[in-house]
């Protein structure tokens, strides 16, 4: 909910409705002509409508109560009995797109053998009506904008509650419909056991059939692909053929569903909450184009500079084997009764950050997209949200660093993209629950909690708050990418969840008009649904779609530490042309200190990653792999966490790329003698080589294509340090 709806709109409707009880109280009229001057594109005459449902029959809006039996409906804006104190339908009746109707009817069918059954509010609202709402109350905190229209005005959402079929009398829930407070809101957890397990029930069944949780109001559902459907501006008589000559339900009349007639090629829905239709999607080319970019760990964790991000675990590992963080937590600040995690949030002031300097140092490492951590395990969140009071702009540096982030970053021209790492925090706190700890502390149950076991199975509730952040951090900040960690794959009762965010955020990007990437890991989504990531991984070949490694600049952690270990340049530039030859992406992880300054050592890692860029980008960015990655004599683990079993490579090493008619091959190290390139002897049916060119020089280079390979003498001097790029071309 809006954080101020609790308290305005109350007064805020009272002092419109005295105003609108000197009105003659009487619906808004068929006969009103559709409203246009907000701009904004309607279907709003009869015939437009019937074209648009002859072409794709799933968007037909279809009368709920004719096929969804023992329907209950209490339409609260055919009376007075809403917001507006007067009647805005001229008729009480409910209306959805046909996919959402349909999908409606399948969950009555599953709740009437528990005895229930569904009570609808609303559903189709015409556009006319909300232009009403807001040219009442011109305020979009509260009403829809007629500028967008809703997605109640596309026939995908739906306001409704849970009966009892034998009473007819409504489930226990939160609050009553269009209560506007902070208890209606979708994950508020403070209520009731019977509220929350009927909420928990009806948000559940509502999934299960693809519709989408909406934050604000434990009431309002709307159908996973809403966005795709144009703004309505039918009224209910034209529907219902009482207007002569309007009857707008095409052979099958209104409100009819003629059998289950297939989506048409013009479907309206491109995404919905299943793997079947999330197989459809596509990698967009920026990500497989862009092949670098930088992954930042920040936070409370930030702090302690201790062991790595997982402090805020380990320092309640009393009965680990490995007790290091418990240890120094007691001998450094006392016990974890007197100073606990949250302790250290006074101390993360982000007094130095400055997200254009970041920025800045990005884009000269010659990063194409920037993921910051949104969230980590430990459940403090980097920026603005109304689901939390643990949040970087309430507490500790009191700014939206996720926000600010987003803005510098894309004002260098970078992608921005963001990783949730939530799910995690189910357990990730329970240490503190077996001994005398702050986590036992009732005041801070709503930071530290729910600090279960990891084989406990995930609460509704808990399920719905993980998705209502990732949906509140997509719709405040656009990400481009989203990258999750790997217990989102470990709960099979999870999966409805993932989906639902998959679809909602896949189809948000179809509304952005831009592509967006999952990043997941081991098997959490299935192939070719999303973007495999391998954390400190590498392949052992050419995997046909694009993937990911989110590696760290570090050895021994994400997260700023003293006495890190870090890698040195040749490792990180090997490391991306290796990678890259074998179709994937490199997200490299930066760990900035506590007061928001990136320590010199790892700016000069990037900035050498940079200038190596500057010279050789092109063999990079843009490129596709060959029809093999490489050769060379150095055999390297594979799969994730090998950053640690990786063996230096050789100038005999090679990595190829290509990019259109151009194949690129790259040395692994500075050649101080000939390279043979065997891949291109003349007997190895690879073609004929034309030139050979030194990526960053204009000297000519010596070469010779021979029986057992390309030979490339070794030059004087190399425009760039660590490996050596040639450009190929070859005869027609």
């Amino acid at each position: 909910m809006h954080p101020i709806k609790q308290y305005v709109l109350p007064l805020l409707f009272a002092s419109v409705a005295a105003c609108h009880s000197l009105k003659a109280q009487e619906p808004v009229k068929s006969s009103d002509p559709a409203i246009h001057k907000y701009g904004l594109k309607t279907i709003a005459s009869p015939e437009e409508y019937h074209r648009l449902v002859s072409r794709d029959p799933q968007q037909e809006l279809v009368e709920l109560k004719k096929i969804i039996p023992g329907l209950t409906l209490d339409i609260r804006y055919a009376t007075a009995n809403n917001l507006m104190r007067r009647p805005m339908y001229g008729i009480a009746d409910a209306f959805l797109r046909r996919p959402a109707a349909e999908a409606l009817r399948d969950i009555g069918q599953e709740l009437k053998p528990m005895g229930l059954g569904l009570k609808i509010y609303d559903g189709y609202r015409p556009y006319r009506v909300t232009v009403a709402f807001y040219e009442a109350y011109h305020d979009t905190a509260f009403v829809a904008s007629p500028y967008t229209g809703s997605r109640h005005n596309r026939g995908c959402a739906v306001d409704l509650t849970l009966i009892d079929l034998k009473t007819g009398k409504e489930l226990y829930m939160p609050t009553p419909y269009d209560a506007f407070t902070k208890q209606a809101a979708a994950a508020y957890g403070d209520l009731p056991d019977s509220a929350l397990k009927n909420r928990k029930l009806l948000q559940d069944v509502m999934l299960r059939h693809g519709f989408i949780i909406y934050p604000d109001e434990w009431w309002h559902f709307d159908y996973a692909g809403w966005k795709n459907y144009p703004v309505m501006d039918i009224p209910y008589e034209v529907l219902l053929g009482k207007i002569p000559g309007a009857a707008a339900g095409g052979k099958a009349g209104a409100g009819a569903l003629s059998g289950g007639a297939a989506a048409g090629a013009g479907s309206a829905l491109r995404y919905t909450a299943d793997w079947e239709s999330l197989r459809s999607y596509t990698v967009p080319e920026w990500f497989r184009d862009a092949k670098f970019g930088i992954f930042i760990h920040w936070g409370v964790y930030s702090v302690p500079e201790f062991e790595d991000e997982w402090y805020p675990r380990n320092m309640y590992q009393k009965d680990s084997k490995d007790m290091k963080a418990y240890a120094h937590h007691i001998a450094t600040y006392g016990g974890q009764d007197r100073w606990g995690y949250k302790d250290f949030i006074p101390l993360f002031k982000a007094e130095h950050f400055n997200a254009d300097d970041w920025a800045e140092l990005f884009r000269k490492a010659g990063a194409k997209y920037v993921v910051p951590v949104a969230e980590h395990h430990d459940g403090f969140a980097m920026y603005k949200t109304s689901l939390s009071r643990w949040n970087a702009a309430e507490m500790g540096p009191k700014r939206d660093v996720i926000g600010e982030l987003s803005e510098a970053i894309r004002r260098k021209g970078l992608i921005f993209g963001l990783s949730s790492h939530r799910i995690e925090h189910w357990w990730f706190m329970n240490g503190g629950r077996t001994f005398n700890s702050d986590v036992n502390d009732e005041v801070y149950k709503d930071f530290y909690g729910p600090a279960m076991q990891e084989k406990d199975t995930m609460t509704a509730e808990y399920m719905n708050d993980w998705l209502l952040r990732c949906t509140e951090l997509a719709n405040k900040y656009h990400p481009q990418l989203m990258w999750f960690d790997w217990w989102i794959g470990k709960q099979p009762q999870f999966q409805p969840y993932l989906r639902s965010f998959a679809a909602y955020y896949y189809n948000q990007g179809l509304q952005w008009k831009k592509d967006v990437v999952i990043n997941y890991k081991y098997n959490s989504f299935p192939a070719g649904t999303a973007v495999l990531d391998l954390e400190r991984g590498m392949l052992a070949g050419i995997r046909d779609t694009a993937w990911q490694t989110d590696d760290a600049v570090g050895f021994q952690s994400w997260s700023y530490i003293k006495g890190e270990k870090y890698k040195t340049p040749q490792y990180l530039v090997d490391e991306l042309v290796d990678i890259v030859s074998k179709n994937g992406n490199l997200l490299l992880n930066i760990g900035p200190r506590s007061d928001g300054i990136i320590p010199q050592e790892q700016q000069e890692l990037l900035l050498a990653m940079g200038g190596w860029l500057r010279v050789n980008g092109n063999a990079i960015y843009g490129s596709r792999p060959w029809k093999v990655y490489g050769e060379g004599p150095t055999v390297n683990a594979s799969g994730p966490f090998a950053d640690n079993k990786i063996k230096p490579f050789t100038a005999q090493d090679i990595r190829y790329t290509m990019k259109g008619d151009t194949l690129f091959a790259t040395t692994l190290h500075i050649p101080s003698a000939a390279v043979v390139v065997h891949a291109l002897g003349r007997d190895s049916a690879n073609g004929t080589v034309r030139s050979v060119r030194l990526l960053g020089s204009k000297a000519p280079v010596k070469w010779r294509q021979e029986k057992e390979g390309l030979v490339i003498e070794a030059a004087g001097s190399y425009p760039s340090k660590y490996a050596a790029v040639y450009q190929v071309l070859f005869k027609q």
